[in-house]
């Protein structure tokens, strides 16, 4: 098989029963899988388990993938990873009763496109597009302040804002005033971009 083929292809083949397509892909993207699972650590769950539950989420988001969605399948499947590491983050952070920490040195979130965010901010959202959308504003320079971001890289693991608010050691509303500005931001930028036009 030729490794020309790009990922919509790809996604085809697998779907056709092409058992070398399926490893193209995971081939291609583990270590974007492994990057997301090494910045999960604490008690009660290895790096291997982590990689091991993205690696089933990757698999399920190429025959789950919507190819009509404006989202590319890079985004979408590996936002599909990390929502399965996180939700097992939070079952082994529930089990070992601590509060887990990570690495944000070096954040490892999907790339949602300008286009993506107008795109979903005119439907209705689903878990799946707010999570895009917010982590376009947390790559976007400029947008959110650094308490902002903060706030929203423990809310993107699924942290309510009282458990971020424990974390960061700052009243339970201003983390919750830090988030709701978040989403006003975008909600703001897509304003100012239709009326001048740009939005598409």
């Amino acid at each position: 098989m030729k490794v020309e083929y790009n990922d919509y292809e790809l996604v085809y083949l697998v779907r056709e029963q092409n058992e070398a397509a399926l490893d193209i892909l995971i081939q291609k993207y583990s270590p974007l899988i492994g990057k997301i699972a090494s910045s999960y650590y604490g008690v009660g769950f290895d790096y291997e388990d982590f990689f091991q539950e993205g690696r089933m989420a990757f698999i399920k988001s190429i025959y789950t993938f919507d190819e009509t969605s404006i989202a590319s399948f890079y985004s979408y499947s590996m936002t599909c990873v990390r929502n399965a590491i996180t939700t097992a983050y939070r079952k082994a952070k529930r089990s070992a009763g601590l509060d887990l920490l990570t690495d944000y040195s070096d954040p490892v979130l999907p790339i949602a496109s300008e286009a993506q965010v107008y795109y979903y901010l005119d439907r209705d959202h689903n878990t799946l597009n707010e999570r895009l959308l917010l982590e376009f504003a947390l790559r976007e320079k400029g947008i959110l302040s650094e308490f902002e971001k903060t706030c929203l890289k423990y809310y993107l693991l699924d942290n309510n804002y009282i458990e971020i608010a424990t974390i960061l050691s700052v009243p339970p509303k201003k983390v919750d005033n830090a988030l709701s500005r978040c989403k006003s931001k975008l909600k703001n930028l897509n304003k100012i971009n239709s009326s001048s036009g740009q939005c598409c």
